[in-house]
Parts: structure tokens; sequence; C-alpha cells
């Protein structure tokens, strides 16, 4: 009986024992459950502050890219040597651009998803290569388009010192300098003019590479040698002013008028 009465007494401490066991876990599951709400609630507050700080990168970036083009396009407006096809082609490339840039801003603006987010600004840099080519191609294209124009400006200007020589030669001056001189300014600006066809020719076909290594290196190789064309240009033109300052400066020694013949600035 007492062995009975002690199995009875001991039934309800394991019906505890046995609750606890099935219960007990449960509850620490509640509480991690929560602790992992709260954790993801927290994740998302940190989330959504710095998709602010990134979408205010990204909208400084793209408006900077923006307005380089902006100025870029109004650049190409005052061409006067390029041909009206190629200026119509950077014109183009200008507007989709920008038309690229400004949807792909509104897009970032949108995005609900941080790692979407990033992809996007990545984009800025990695697909639309406006700084790393279309800017600068337009700025090569443009740069040859001035060295073309200063050349036929001082090539007009060889005319007039040519017959100012011929002048002083016929006043019995000796002019073996100043026809030596002459004949340096002439090379000079035939230079420029090869330089600055070099220039437009490197960079007429680029295109942007897309992500294509091989590509992105070929146009930073065309880009460059370009740009070594174009400072060529402008050298030989700053020579060939120097060359019509120092012709001009010596027929004035012969008495000759040179009002009509002072040459223009390069820059």
């Amino acid at each position: 009986m007492k062995t009975k009465k002690s199995i009875i007494a001991l039934i309800p401490l394991t019906i505890i024992l046995f609750v606890a066991g099935v219960f007990v876990p449960n509850a620490g599951a509640q509480t991690e459950n929560v602790a992992s709400t709260t954790k993801t609630a927290k994740q998302l507050a940190s989330e959504k502050k710095l998709m602010v700080k990134i979408i205010d990168r990204a909208n400084k970036e793209i408006d900077r890219r923006v307005t380089a083009l902006d100025a870029l396009a109004a650049r190409v407006q005052e061409m006067k040597k390029v041909s009206d096809n190629e200026k119509a082609t950077i014109a183009s490339d200008v507007q989709s651009q920008n038309s690229i840039l400004v949807s792909l801003k509104a897009k970032i603006a949108a995005d609900t998803d941080i790692e979407t987010m990033r992809a996007d600004v990545k984009s800025i840099t990695g697909t639309y290569r406006v700084f790393a080519l279309i800017i600068p191609r337009g700025h090569i294209v443009a740069s040859a388009d001035k060295i073309n124009t200063v050349a036929d400006l001082f090539t007009a200007i060889v005319t007039k010192l040519e017959a100012k020589i011929v002048v002083a030669k016929s006043a019995g001056n000796d002019v073996a300098v100043l026809e030596s001189t002459l004949a340096d300014m002439k090379a000079k600006i035939a230079d420029a003019k090869v330089q600055a066809q070099n220039a437009d020719a490197k960079v007429a076909p680029l295109t942007p590479d897309q992500g294509d290594t091989a590509k992105l290196q070929a146009n930073k190789t065309a880009l460059s040698q370009a740009r070594t064309s174009i400072k060529v240009g402008n050298d030989d033109l700053k020579k060939a002013r120097q060359d019509a300052t120092l012709i001009v400066k010596e027929l004035k020694a012969f008495k000759v008028n040179t009002a009509t013949t002072t040459p223009a600035s390069v820059q």
C-alpha cells in the first residue's frame, strides 16, 4: 500500500516534468523568434539608412555626368570643321547617355533591395562609360575641330605674310630668314591638320566597352594616342604663331605694313 501511495504521489511530479520537457524548449524557441524578429527590424532600419546614403552618392555621380554631357553638347554645337554627320553622331550619343542616366537615377531611387541598388550604382561607372569614353571622345573631336579652324586662319595669314615678304624683297631687303621662317610656319600648319585628322580618326569608331576588358583597354589606348596627336597639333600651331610673330616683327623693321597680318592666339 505504501508503495502504491508513493507511486501515486510521484505521478503529479512526473506529469509536471513531462510538461516541462515539452513546453520549456518551446518557450525558448518563442524567445528566440522574438529576438530574431527584433534583429531583422534593426537590420531593416540600418539598411534603410544605408540606402538613403547610397542614393545620395549615386545622385551626385549621375548629376556630375549629366552636367559634363550638357557642357559637351554645347561644345559640339560650336564645332566648325567637323562634318554634320559626325556632329550628329556625337550629339546623339550625348542625348542617349543623358536619357540613360536620368532613367538610372529614377530606378536607383525606386530600388527596394539594397543589393539591387548597389548593382545599379555600380553600373554608373561599370556600364555607362560617360567619363571613360563618351566625354573624352567628344572633347578630342572638339579639340581637333579647333585645331583645323585655327590652322585655316593661319593659312590665310601665311598668304598675306608671303605677299609682304615679296614686297620687302622687291625693296632690296634680305628676306632669306623670313622665307625660311615662313616655310617652317607652313610645315607646322600642315602637320597640325594631320594631327587633328589622326586624332579624329582614332576616336570616331569607338563605342562603350560594356564590361569587355579587352575593348576597354583598346579604347584607352586609342584615346591616349588621340590625346598625343592633339597635343602635337596644338604645339605645331603655337610654333606657327611664333613664326608668324617673328616674321611680322622683321617686316616692321623693313618698314612693311603688317596691320592685317597679326597672328591670332592658338588658345
